[in-house]
């Protein structure tokens, strides 16, 4: 099976739940053969844990939405970025708490 085959058959195993997220049906068997790393390409990345977002929020009086922790991971993953970027400006390679 080819890689192009394997991302086709992941998108159509794509499937949404009743919250309305969005969530892929493991084709990792299948794509491990073709090549390792594109496991980890089909399933996305979280840089947040949900359920201690939602406890934050919970503590607050408010509900999540089910995307809500995604849009966390999202702003998380840019801020590393930005963070990054400045700290390599700088001419370090270690990110401080005054690069965010």
């Amino acid at each position: 099976m080819s890689t192009k085959i394997a991302l086709t058959l992941a998108r159509l195993f794509t499937c949404e739940m009743a919250n309305g997220r969005k969530i892929r049906l493991a084709m990792i068997l299948a794509c491990s053969k073709i090549r390792p790393s594109l496991q980890f390409s089909l399933i996305p990345m979280s840089f947040v844990v949900a359920s201690k977002v939602k406890e934050v929020l919970k503590k607050n009086g408010m509900m999540s939405a089910g995307d809500f922790a995604d849009a966390c991971s999202a702003m998380v993953e840019e801020a590393c970025k930005k963070a990054a970027a400045r700290a390599k400006g700088n001419g370090r390679k270690t990110v401080r708490p005054v690069d965010l």
